[in-house]
């Protein structure tokens, strides 16, 4: 059995950032975890969560980094199943960067009967955020920077992202070829 998936960055917009993928339903938590930073073009450098909704404080499910965290009631993604939420769960929410706050909204949108072993990428649309960008606040101002050369801090923008003078950012692009077979790896 596999889940097919849509995950959506939440407040991003113009365009919306999301991937469809295709798990099996066997993955655990941190598996998952994997799949949707190679999906997104995330750095995996920051810790992680999964819980029920912005608002859910109980029992998030993320990795061990120490302090005895699970006495506090975190849950070990490496030993959760996928199936002890979905398909019980039709929406859940993945955090990435706790300081910039990548909220990804997952929607369960098929149970398959289908048994790969490895995970695809189906299809997507808009380009990842930089890494410390600041979140869907400061991703907003850094398109709109380095959209406009006469913006005060576009340069700055450029420099810090290692482009060149002749070099633009596209938010639209996304490399679905490429993705998919980063993805298929997993």
């Amino acid at each position: 059995m596999n889940f097919q998936f849509h995950i959506q960055i939440k407040n991003i917009s113009r365009p919306p950032v999301w991937r469809r993928v295709v798990v099996p339903a066997g993955f655990s938590f941190d598996h998952f975890h994997h799949v949707i930073q190679e999906a997104f073009g995330w750095a995996n450098s920051h810790l992680y969560q999964f819980k029920k909704n912005s608002f859910d404080f109980n029992n998030p499910i993320t990795i061990d980094y120490g302090e005895d965290m699970y006495d506090e009631g975190f849950r070990d993604s490496s030993n959760l199943k996928l199936t002890e939420i979905f398909p019980k769960f039709k929406r859940y929410l993945y955090e990435y960067d706790f300081g910039d706050g990548w909220e990804h909204i997952i929607k369960l949108e098929a149970v398959l009967e289908i048994n790969s072993r490895r995970a695809r990428l189906i299809d997507g649309k808009g380009s990842c955020p930089p890494e410390d960008c600041g979140g869907p606040s400061g991703y907003q101002l850094l398109k709109k920077s380095l959209a406009d050369q006469n913006h005060p801090e576009h340069f700055e923008y450029k420099e810090w992202l290692g482009m060149d003078d002749e070099d633009w950012f596209d938010p639209k692009y996304f490399p679905l070829e490429v993705v998919k077979k980063q993805v298929a790896r997993i």
